[in-house]
């Protein structure tokens, strides 16, 4: 049996950003994530008692759905913390689509906090060693993204011009962003370089 979602069987209707930047000391993920998802609610008119459903990801929480659930006193009847780096809040969206057209809940909140700006990185994210990438010193994730740029250009033909010209972004329901959005100015300037042959994998 073939699943699909139904156009316009759900709707995005309230978005909201945590604070940003360097936060206040003592801020933790789930605290920008909670601040997050209450604009949220409230840039819709709904509150904490109208959402069933949670999603979350956070690279400095192991059980960000958990942790929030319980900040916020919420006793969802679903969550998901589905972890796929980036595109994870664009998953969360096809999930909690997923979920409300099989019942499984009917407004859900997805929400994101990270502290990287004001703890710094090498205190929030710690090096992942990988046998196939870690040999080339990577600047992640500009470097990651700078590769998939790459085989698009390579698969697709796309140039650097259109594929800058491209760039946009969008939060939904609920997520909360702190620290950097997206990359810091010096990894874009990497990736746009990297994505340009203009700089090897290395940095150099």
């Amino acid at each position: 049996m073939k699943a699909t979602l139904t156009r316009g069987g759900a709707a995005i209707v309230g978005v909201a950003e945590s604070d940003l930047g360097e936060v206040a000391a003592g801020m933790s993920v789930i605290d920008l994530m909670a601040q997050g998802v209450q604009r949220a609610l409230a840039d819709c008119g709904l509150s904490l008692a109208d959402v069933d459903g949670v999603f979350a990801a956070a690279g400095q929480s192991r059980m960000p759905t958990t942790a929030l659930c319980e900040y916020l006193r919420l006793a969802p009847r679903y969550q998901d913390c589905t972890m796929m780096g980036g595109s994870s809040f664009m998953t969360h969206v096809a999930h909690a689509q997923a979920a409300i057209e099989a019942g499984l809940c009917e407004v859900a909140v997805i929400a994101y906090g990270s502290t990287q700006r004001s703890a710094g990185r090498k205190n929030t994210a710690p090096r992942e060693l990988n046998p196939y990438e870690t040999p080339y010193r990577p600047v992640t994730p500009a470097t990651a993204y700078a590769l998939a740029a790459s085989r698009h250009m390579h698969q697709y033909g796309t140039d650097a011009r259109a594929a800058r010209a491209d760039r946009g972004g969008g939060t939904p329901v609920g997520a909360a962003q702190s620290g950097r959005v997206g990359e810091d100015a010096a990894q874009r300037r990497a990736g746009a370089r990297l994505a340009n042959g203009e700089l090897s994998p290395d940095g150099a």
